[in-house]
């Protein structure tokens, strides 16, 4: 790492620290937290980002519930609302049968012969899978870097869970699955990406990542 990027990186480290004091982060936990109490934030938050392709109450609470998931809210300090969160479950509850087989092609994965064991099916990798339901940021709060830290937050938690790999789907046509490309490149975490698929969300990109290590 050169002079200039250590640099960056450090004020990138100051920045989301003090993100960290005014959009703090928690993990889930309906022990401590009703759902009641923090769903009004959420679903609008989900029906601004979605529209009317937004998840139903019943599914977000399912997700938030899941013991086997890892939910991740961030609120404003200030006012103690939800300003955006990221959840992820068991891969193979999540596809049931509708997602995986067609991400990836056989021809493009017979191109990533060093990924093989990701590319597999879900139920023959090495490791347990998690896939990514939603993350969703109120638009107010866009451009302030708050995804950052929540992801970092929802994948360390997955880890710590079991977890070696994670799945997820990203908009391609706002960019954010090309910040995604990037940041996992960067830090050798990308496993294989997909070329854009239509969905009802608009086009996506399909990423197979492998989460960072912890230690037990």
């Amino acid at each position: 790492m050169s002079e200039i990027d250590g640099r960056i990186a450090e004020a990138l480290t100051e920045e989301q620290e003090r993100l960290s004091h005014e959009f703090p982060i928690d993990v889930y936990d309906p022990a401590i937290t009703s759902w009641e109490s923090i769903k009004g934030d959420i679903l609008n938050a989900e029906r601004a980002q979605f529209g009317e392709n937004a998840a139903m109450e019943d599914e977000l609470r399912g997700f938030f519930h899941d013991p086997e998931g890892v939910t991740v809210i961030r609120k404003d300090a200030s006012t103690g609302k939800v300003v955006g969160f990221s959840t992820a479950g068991p891969a193979d509850k999540a596809y049931d049968g509708k997602f995986h087989p067609q991400r990836i092609s056989s021809q493009l994965a017979s191109e990533l012969s060093d990924s093989r064991e990701a590319l597999l099916p879900i139920q023959d990798r090495d490791g347990k899978t998690a896939y990514v339901h939603d993350t969703v940021l109120d638009p107010n709060f866009v451009g302030r870097k708050l995804v950052v830290g929540l992801v970092a937050t929802l994948e360390k938690e997955l880890a710590e869970k079991g977890y070696t790999y994670l799945d997820r789907d990203a908009a391609y046509d706002n960019g954010y699955a090309a910040n995604v490309s990037k940041t996992y490149t960067n830090n050798g975490r990308l496993i294989y990406q997909s070329q854009p698929h239509g969905s009802v969300w608009g086009r996506q990109v399909y990423f197979v990542i492998r989460l960072p290590q912890v230690d037990k």
